[in-house]
Formats: structure tokens, C-alpha cells, sequence
């Protein structure tokens, strides 16, 4: 969307009672008058004008910052998934995002460093990891939550 109206141009001359006789200056500010009245309409369509693009502008703004979180977070998790440090059983000491472990047959993401990592194992209730969602995971998790 762009802003199509355009503001007519004032071009007679403008009031000023210090160079205008008096009779000048009535003219010139009735002229003035009328022109801010003539103008009232093609304002008010070009402030909604203005107002529309400031909305979508707004809006393309959040999409972005949106797109921006989403794209560190992917950046993130491909991070912590090259990292893959092997099974979690074999870790010992601290551990530093980003960094990944396979423990039971899944890949877990770091999510925040770990001062001792054998003191937090990897599961759905730990919040110091995500899982890393492979076709493999997804199939097994879908099996276990929609079996009867």
C-alpha cells in the first residue's frame, strides 16, 4: 500500500499584516481560509492513508521480529545438534549450549548450561533439554500417545 493522495498547493499569497494593506490582508486570509477548508478532505484521506500503512507497517514489523526468533532458534538448535557430544551416559563434568546428547534411543538438545551433567538426565519432564524431533522419535511418540 502506498500513499495515493496528494495535498493540493497552497499558491495564492499568504496573509501578512506587516507588508498587506488592510484590504490585502482580508483578501489573502479568506483566500487562506477557504484554501485550509478546500483541503479538510484530501487531509483526512491521506492521514487514513498514512494511519493503514502504519498498521501494516506494525504488523510486518512483528511478522519479522516473529521470523527473526525463529530463525535463532533454528540456528540454535542445528548449533546443539552438530554438537552432538555422543550418549549421555558416557558425559561427565560440565556441559555448555550448545550441545546435544543421544540417551534412549533420541537426540536431546541442550538448552542451558550444565554445571554437572550426570545430575540432569535428559526426559520430557527436564527443562534443561529439548528432544530433537526425528522421523524415528515422532513415530514412536505418536504410537504412545494414540494407542489404544
Amino acid at each position: 500500500m502506498a500513499i495515493t493522495q496528494t495535498i493540493t498547493t497552497y499558491t495564492d499569497d499568504v496573509p501578512d499584516k506587516d507588508t498587506m494593506t488592510p484590504e490585502e490582508f482580508d483578501v489573502a486570509a479568506q483566500d487562506w481560509v477557504d484554501y485550509q477548508t478546500d483541503i479538510a478532505p484530501e487531509v483526512n484521506t491521506w492521514s487514513g492513508q498514512a494511519n493503514t500503512l502504519a498498521t501494516i507497517v506494525n504488523s510486518d514489523a512483528a511478522s519479522a521480529s516473529s521470523s527473526k526468533d525463529d530463525a535463532e532458534s533454528a540456528a540454535n538448535i542445528a548449533l546443539g545438534v552438530a554438537n552432538l557430544l555422543g550418549n549421555w551416559s558416557a558425559q561427565t563434568g560440565t556441559t555448555a549450549v550448545p550441545a546435544s546428547v543421544y540417551h534412549n534411543d533420541d537426540i536431546w538438545i541442550l538448552l542451558t548450561d550444565l554445571a554437572d551433567i550426570t545430575a540432569s538426565e535428559p526426559s520430557f519432564t527436564n527443562s534443561d533439554y529439548t528432544i530433537y524431533p526425528t522421523d524415528s522419535t515422532l513415530n514412536r511418540i505418536s504410537k504412545k500417545t494414540f494407542s489404544l
